[in-house]
């Protein structure tokens, strides 16, 4: 009977559940947040993204009159340097890729002659030499005979237009050469603002005339705004 009483009062095994389930503190699993996780995600897909452009062509030359040998040279350059990071040795090397018909003839007759310049500046000067045709050449003589700085253009616009008729025209002068000619070829109102200066490179001359162009602006303007304004005086008689 006190065996019986014992069972009777001794707590099942779901009641010792129930009871510690009670008894014990109650945690939350931590938010997940999950947009914010979609987001990142996003993000990271996004930042991960390439866009592959179609190839570009690269240019050539064929040595026609119509052809601009400067300005082929130029955009190799830059085609050479951007897509395979070459300096002007590696172009050198490699420039009969890009030559073809009689401009490549000519390259073939340099290399049989050993006649290949050693460096990109005296192929350049090379280059433009032989493939400038007469008109275009007589043409741009005129031009650069005639090229001077207007009134109102920029000293930079001015400089980028003498300088492509500079490369045509004196293929054998350096930067010095380019300055004095700059110096000839200004408008005479900038120039006397200036000042001529001597050992001055052509970004610090064109600083110096573009202040002094600010500085003509500004007198310009005050000029303008210092003047009185009239009025037009009425010369109608009264009726008689």
């Amino acid at each position: 009977m006190r065996e019986l009483r014992h069972l009777i009062s001794r707590p099942t095994n779901t009641e010792e559940l129930l009871t510690s389930q009670q008894d014990a503190p109650t945690t939350m699993p931590p938010p997940i947040h999950i947009s914010s996780t979609i987001a990142s995600a996003s993000t990271s897909h996004l930042q991960h993204t390439v866009l592959i452009q179609p190839p570009t062509p690269p240019p050539t030359f064929s040595g026609l009159t119509s052809e601009k040998p400067l300005h082929f040279l130029v955009k190799l350059q830059q085609y050479t340097e951007a897509m395979y990071g070459w300096n002007t040795d590696t172009l050198l090397r490699n420039i009969s890729d890009y030559l073809l018909a009689t401009a490549f003839e000519w390259y073939t007759q340099l290399r049989i002659s050993s006649s290949v310049p050693h460096n990109w500046s005296d192929f350049q000067r090379k280059f433009i030499q032989q493939f400038t045709s007469p008109l275009r050449s007589a043409q741009a003589r005129q031009q650069w005979d005639q090229c001077r700085q207007k009134t109102e253009e920029p000293i930079n616009e001015f400089i980028v237009r003498l300088r492509t008729l500079w490369y045509e025209q004196k293929p054998e002068e350096n930067e010095s050469h380019l300055v004095k000619h700059v110096y000839e070829k200004m408008t005479p109102e900038v120039l006397l603002l200036v000042g001529v200066h001597e050992n001055i490179s052509l970004n610090h001359l064109m600083t110096k005339a573009q202040q002094a162009e600010q500085l003509i602006f500004q007198r310009k303007k005050q000029a303008v705004d210092a003047k009185p304004a009239t009025t037009p005086s009425s010369s109608l008689s009264a009726p008689q």
